[in-house]
């Protein structure tokens, strides 16, 4: 018996688009700082990876920033003109994707 005001569910189907390991090789080898961030964020990728993409986003999933990756070790992100609040900054590279949050003040 199902009590007032409830209603009962038998099959519950939740669709996963995309799933972020913390065990890839860009989680254990990158870092962002400052964080929290006010006029920028720089992404250190010690293994320099020569192709691949950097995306800045936002909490309705808008990519707000892109740098395309080069093979250096530091990259820089402006974010003096972005509203405060919370962001997703996702590394994408040689088939590899990893994210980690940034707040922006």
């Amino acid at each position: 018996m199902i009590p007032y005001g409830w209603v009962g569910i038998d099959t519950v189907y939740v669709k996963v688009d995309e799933v972020l390991s913390d065990e890839t090789a860009i989680n254990r080898e990158w870092s962002v700082f400052p964080n929290p961030a006010r006029d920028f964020v720089n992404v250190s990728l010690p293994d320099r990876p020569r192709s691949g993409d950097l995306h800045l986003v936002n909490m309705f999933g808008q990519v707000v920033e892109r740098v395309q990756l080069n093979g250096s070790p530091l990259y820089s992100i402006p974010t003096y003109d972005l509203p405060k609040g919370m962001y997703h900054l996702r590394v994408i590279s040689e088939g590899e994707k990893a994210s980690l949050k940034v707040i922006v003040q």
